[in-house]
């Protein structure tokens, strides 16, 4: 419950006096056998004011005694740690009540920072096209011979980063002003359905009569279905094209998630919700490769950045879709605007891949291959 209302205190739209604060730290108390439950301490509390108030509130549990004295002797332990540690600068009194704490935190989503991040940087190679683009060819050159590939000639009669007047006016000319709105429109829905669904899923679950833990399961199986969804999408887009596999993946998205609006037997209902994770997660990465294949090397970044900039208008508008859903009790409507938002998306990506929209794409003259050797 306490975790619940620390998602409710921060969420857009969700009815409640005051502002909306941001989310609190959470802290996990010290229990009276820490060495059978993992406890490890990792915050130290100065709790000497109001000791004589929790005394009391602990007195108040008869059938508790023997934890009376038990918290007691440990507050004085923790008050003699937190002297040591903390005492010279915050000039604690000599006899220091304390209690111990341990932070609430995922930290393997810290690895990417120290482990993913170095590695990238010292591996992961720079793209050969955006080499060419930026007129470095010596390092394009080097690169190619590195990996023993080829490297395309550069178009020369393709403008320059210098002479553009911007990346992002190159997005609208010659035509590409309709795909460029329809990928955009296209990744505002994506990233609706990512940030609308995923954050309230156990709450439209429980809301609609599964039980708390079922439906903070789901939260975990939708996620794990994203990462299998991440691997099947890939290969199927280098296969089809990104346009026609990210239409059906926001069709399937659709399906999936007004299915949840039926009650059904708890392994089925597991199922939808992995299928539509499978689905819901990757087709956003799909656009983003879509959008990087139909680019030119000198405007590409630019071009995926646009995209995800846009994109991210849903990802602000979704949770508070949710929230205002879930404020008025329309669960079964909640679950029918997310699938419309995948219908539409759908509608718009498909529209990315008709003939006449990807020939206004300009298209560069034969290119030479060039060898390292020249």
């Amino acid at each position: 419950m306490a975790l619940e209302a620390r998602v409710l205190a921060q969420a857009i739209g969700y009815p409640g006096p005051g502002e909306i604060i941001g989310a609190p730290p959470v802290f996990y108390f010290e229990p009276h056998q820490p060495e059978m439950s993992g406890f490890k301490p990792e915050v130290l509390l100065d709790i000497t004011e109001v000791w004589e108030t929790k005394r009391k509130a602990m007195e108040c549990l008869g059938a508790q005694q023997h934890l009376w004295d038990y918290y007691t002797d440990l507050a004085v332990r923790r008050g003699v740690q937190l002297k040591r540690n903390a005492g010279p600068n915050l000039g604690l009194a000599h006899k220091t009540l304390a209690e111990a704490c341990m932070r609430v935190s995922f930290w393997i989503c810290v690895i990417p920072l120290f482990i993913g991040v170095p590695l990238a940087v010292r591996f992961l190679p720079e793209s050969m096209a955006f080499l060419q683009a930026k007129g470095r060819d010596t390092e394009a050159l080097a690169l190619a011979d590195r990996y023993g590939v080829e490297l395309a000639a550069r178009d020369k009669e393709r403008p320059g980063a210098a002479d553009r007047v911007s990346a992002l006016a190159a997005l609208f000319r010659d035509g590409l002003w309709v795909q460029t709105l329809l990928f955009w429109v296209a990744s505002f829905g994506g990233l609706l359905l990512v940030y609308g669904v995923s954050p309230w899923l156990h709450s439209l679950m429980k809301a609609n009569g599964y039980d708390l833990g079922s439906s903070i399961g789901f939260a975990i199986v939708i996620n794990l279905g994203g990462i299998v969804g991440m691997l099947v999408g890939g290969r199927l887009t280098d296969r089809f094209g990104g346009s026609r596999i990210s239409a059906i993946w926001f069709g399937a998205t659709a399906v999936g998630i007004y299915s949840l609006s039926v009650h059904m037997p708890l392994a089925l209902t597991y199922a939808v919700v992995f299928l539509t994770g499978m689905f819901l997660f990757s087709t956003q990465a799909m656009i983003y490769a879509t959008v990087a294949a139909r680019s030119h090397d000198d405007n590409r970044a630019t071009a995926v950045g646009w995209t995800s900039g846009m994109g991210r208008f849903g990802a602000v508008f979704g949770p508070w879709l949710g929230g205002q859903l879930l404020a008025t009790g329309s669960t079964t409507a909640g679950f029918t605007a997310f699938a419309l938002a995948g219908v539409f998306s759908l509608v718009f990506v498909s529209l990315t891949g008709l003939r006449r929209v990807q020939s206004a794409v300009p298209q560069g003259g034969p290119q030479q291959q060039l060898t390292v050797t020249g």
